[in-house]
């Protein structure tokens, strides 16, 4: 083999070699974008939880609304039962975007333990579907079409 071939051979094996790395970079730092995410997901998701848990009014008030989503609500529990759902939705919007982004696997939007598009929100979904972006609303909506 002439001194030619040998620098070439050396330099494509250089490739190669950046090549792997850059590969092996980009997983690595692929899997720990998905467990920041995975993390900040099950946060986001206690913190919706501890919320009801802490306040036994708001507690009180989730129930009802879930028991019987068309309830009467004075308007300061409207507002409560409202900011809730919004909050809930939202964090939910964020998994769902991480799914549809390929950060996270769509089985992650089990871990919730409850599905908008299986929960009755009744008249309240028309009081604060224009908090929730469109593709999202589209989204719900398209799902509660579908049952």
């Amino acid at each position: 083999m002439n001194g030619g071939a040998l620098r070439d051979l050396i330099g494509f094996a250089g490739v190669v070699g950046s090549l792997v790395f850059v590969g092996l970079e980009v997983r690595q730092n692929t899997l720990a974008t998905r467990a920041a995410a995975f993390q900040d997901m099950g946060t986001a998701i206690s913190e919706v939880w501890l919320l009801g848990a802490q306040d036994p009014t708001l507690a009180s008030l989730t129930l009802r609304s879930l028991q019987d989503p068309d309830a009467e609500f004075t308007a300061e529990e409207d507002a409560q039962i409202a900011n809730q759902d919004i909050a809930a939705l939202r964090q939910y919007e964020v998994v769902w975007r991480q799914v549809n982004l390929g950060i996270l696997d769509g089985e992650v939007l089990g871990y919730f333990g409850w599905d908008p598009r299986e929960v009755a929100l009744g008249d309240r979904w028309q009081r604060i579907r224009g908090f929730m972006s469109p593709d999202f609303r589209d989204f719900l909506e398209s799902a509660e079409s579908g049952r």
